[in-house]
Formats: structure tokens, sequence, C-alpha cells
């Protein structure tokens, strides 16, 4: 987790999850990201940091932020939001209790965890 990053750092990342109020806004190639919010109205302004535009248009402390609710249900709709919701559904699911002497002390894997 990267908050509000420089340019130059951006530039290298490959992967970005935008997060507001626990809803997933876009989780996919940061290198798509501005021109997928663009095609739903939230264009970038030039010379400007996507992280810091990206901060401003989730975050609903600030003014002129973008409608969450609108966001989260269009990335939902996604090839990316599906699978990622049919992911979150199935890691969800009742776990078997570790069996007595597993190698694992954790019940769910890294991901279930952080989720």
């Amino acid at each position: 987790t990267i908050h509000q990053p420089p340019s130059e750092v951006w530039e290298d990342f490959d992967k970005f999850c935008l997060l507001s109020q626990g809803k997933c806004l876009y989780f996919g190639e940061a290198g798509k990201a501005v021109d997928y919010f663009a095609a739903r109205g939230y264009q970038c302004p030039a010379y400007t940091n996507p992280a810091d535009y990206f901060l401003r248009l989730s975050n609903t402390d600030f003014e002129g932020h973008a409608d969450v609710d609108r966001l989260w249900q269009a990335f939902g709709q996604t090839p990316q939001g599906v699978a990622l919701q049919g992911e979150l559904s199935t890691s969800m699911q009742p776990q078997t209790p570790p069996r007595v002497g597993a190698t694992s002390s954790y019940r769910n894997n890294l991901f279930s965890q952080l989720v």
C-alpha cells in the first residue's frame, strides 16, 4: 500500500486498487485507470498526478468528490469487478478448521485475512 505516491512512482505501478468507504471503485492495470475513469465522466486534468486525482475523486471528505456508489456499481459490472466479486465470495465461505498438527497456523489464506 502506498498512499498518494509521486508521479514518478505512479508510473512504475503495474496494478492499482482504488477503495472508498470500503467499496472497490477500480482494480486493474494502473496504466488504464485514467482512461477507465475518463470513460465514466471523470477526466484527470492534464499535468496532474493520477494518484492525487484519484485521492480527491474517491475521498468523500473533499468537496467535489465522485459519486462513489455509482463508480462502485459501474466497476462491479466490469469483467474485473465480476471476477473480484467471485473471488471474494469464494474466499468468504466458511472455512474448515485447521487440522491438529497442520503446517499452517492460520485458518484463512493471506488474501482472506486482508479482506
